[in-house]
């Protein structure tokens, strides 16, 4: 999105305690991108955005930080995302259950 990993982090929004981007937030740039034909960075927030909404759908017009993090493994890194998203779930479940043991 052509933003710092600080300006990034400082607009993660929290929803159901979970942190991640409103699908508001990753589709304001498209217009600028397009204008300025920077294509591959279009896309790159298009696929972020249909990969948080359509296959992880946790909350509605909502991408949360594991599905994030999914997507920046396997583009910066050329990594399979599965684990990636897999661990974040994880310890997810882990959390929750940690705080029910706790009530």
């Amino acid at each position: 999105m052509k933003m710092s990993v600080k300006e990034l982090e400082g607009r993660f929004t929290t929803l159901n305690d979970m942190n991640g981007f409103t699908q508001g937030f990753l589709e304001n740039p498209l217009h600028q991108l397009s204008e300025e034909k920077d294509w591959e960075t279009f896309m790159d927030v298009v696929a972020l955005t249909i990969l948080g909404i359509l296959f992880f759908p946790k909350a509605e017009n909502f991408v949360d930080y594991p599905t994030i993090n999914g997507f920046a493994t396997f583009k910066i890194w050329s990594e399979n995302p599965t684990t990636t998203i897999l661990v974040d779930e994880y310890v997810a479940l882990d959390s929750c259950h940690s705080k029910k043991e706790s009530v």
